[in-house]
């Protein structure tokens, strides 16, 4: 018997639109149906790439009774508003990270949409890394003995490139730049882990790209487990994202760059153990979650990410923003 498919309306068509498109186009339960730019020549344009109905119009898009759902993929100072013109006509929300730039907007639209009785769905597809569920298992398995630490970079040199035109230049439009783009998918990948944080330092700046933003971030974070995290975002750097996981009887390190996660087990003789590698599933992260987004639909289940996780990722985000500028500790408030 064929799987019902759920009709989405796609909120942004450039950039990480075009992934998000991709994923849906291939997907077994969402049929992409229509699509929208406020720019009405490149809604034509990406309709006929897409195969589905161009709108330039948002609303007369989402008053369309066949649309369950909506697919959000525009820059980040946007989300809170399309969401809303989402809720109005009463669509479930696939809604890329960050949920928005703020935590007064994502805890409103998290109530709205347990009110309306909505699907919220959140990109936070890192965690679904195939060696990010690896760790998760090993470490549940007591593989590295009692967590202690860790350390996760994710960075790239996309801030080298940026111009005015472009949303990402502007501290106004992406509080935090790298820590808010990069350092989300860290902090999310830190609760996932390790559990939440109750406390943080951070330090940001502007070291070399050409944007009125910062271009480094660093954050110390203290769990409530008392165990640490250090999470080291660039956006002025060769591309890297690895994970390394302390513990008391061995360590385990991903490598996204070199596709490797490896164990290293107890000290021999006060010499390093030789490493063991690991092997992991690869996993396509945003078909999975869309998949998933659309059996929450179907079957009115709550998402891996939802509001809440969205919520305390960007808690976290938004505590290291404060505590660069204050210069201070910062507690992290989660749901």
């Amino acid at each position: 018997m064929p799987v019902k498919k759920i009709k989405v309306a796609l909120i942004g068509v450039r950039g990480y639109g075009e992934k998000i498109a991709s994923a849906i186009l291939k997907s077994k339960n969402l049929e992409l149906f229509s699509c929208f730019h406020p720019q009405w020549e490149v809604a034509v344009e990406y309709g006929k790439k897409y195969g589905c109905l161009p709108f330039s119009k948002l609303e007369e898009m989402l008053s369309l009774k066949q649309i369950e759902a909506a697919v959000i993929a525009t820059p980040n100072h946007l989300h809170y508003k399309h969401m809303k013109v989402c809720l109005k006509n009463k669509k479930n929300i696939f809604v890329e990270k960050p949920i928005t730039n703020d935590l007064k907007t994502a805890k409103t639209i998290i109530t709205e949409c347990k009110r309306n009785k909505k699907i919220l769905f959140v990109g936070h597809n890192f965690r679904r890394n195939g060696a990010i569920r690896k760790i998760k298992e090993l470490m549940e398995k007591n593989k590295i003995g009692e967590f202690v630490s860790a350390e996760i970079n994710l960075s790239h040199a996309g801030g080298m490139k940026l111009t005015e035109d472009n949303w990402r230049y502007w501290e106004k439009f992406c509080p935090g730049g790298p820590l808010m783009m990069l350092g989300i998918h860290a902090a999310d990948i830190s609760n996932f882990l390790f559990g939440p944080a109750k406390q943080m330092a951070a330090f940001s700046n502007n070291l070399f790209a050409p944007i009125k933003n910062i271009d480094t971030g660093l954050m110390l974070l203290k769990l409530k487990s008392g165990k640490f995290v250090y999470i080291c975002d660039n956006y002025n750097t060769p591309a890297t994202f690895f994970v390394k996981v302390y513990g008391t009887k061995g360590i385990l390190e991903y490598s996204r760059n070199f596709k490797t996660l490896t164990f290293q087990g107890p000290d021999i003789n006060r010499k390093a153990a030789p490493v063991e590698f690991i092997k992991f599933q690869e996993i396509d992260t945003i078909l999975e979650e869309l998949e998933e987004f659309g059996k929450a639909v179907l079957n009115k289940k709550k998402p891996e990410t939802g509001g809440r996780e969205a919520y305390n990722a960007l808690a976290v985000i938004k505590a290291a923003i404060d505590s660069s500028k204050k210069n201070k500790f910062i507690n992290i408030s989660h749901l």
